[in-house]
């Protein structure tokens, strides 16, 4: 790679610049569509994790709608997601959603906490 020096020192994307104006056609194609690809793997990662914070966010939505002393079948109507987990702790059943690690508690059958971890 060329170096192109200035009062500031040498800087690689003016050399970059140079080295691309020599390169034939072909190499210059094919560096372009590199570029483009990784473009689109970042787009792609971008749409992803947007897509997974709105899925967050509506958890929290539908969290934010539960009730103390709801009854079970109540609280998995408003969350509209099956648990991905279910356990029992003395005499307490939790139940919890992958998404934001939320988890819903029932005691007797009604719903005595909830929220995220």
């Amino acid at each position: 790679m060329a170096t192109v020096s200035g009062c500031h020192g040498t800087t690689r994307a003016a050399a970059a610049g140079v080295e691309f104006e020599r390169w034939s056609l072909g190499t210059r194609l094919k560096y372009m569509a590199t570029i483009r690809k990784i473009n689109v793997v970042n787009r792609t990662l971008l749409v992803i994790v947007t897509f997974l914070m709105c899925v967050g966010c509506q958890m929290d939505k539908r969290f934010s709608q539960l009730q103390t002393g709801m009854t079970k079948a109540q609280v998995l109507k408003i969350v509209g997601k099956r648990p991905t987990g279910d356990k029992t702790q003395d005499g307490t059943e939790i139940l919890q959603w992958e998404t934001g690690s939320h988890y819903a508690k029932f005691k007797n059958g009604r719903l005595i906490d909830y929220g995220t971890e």
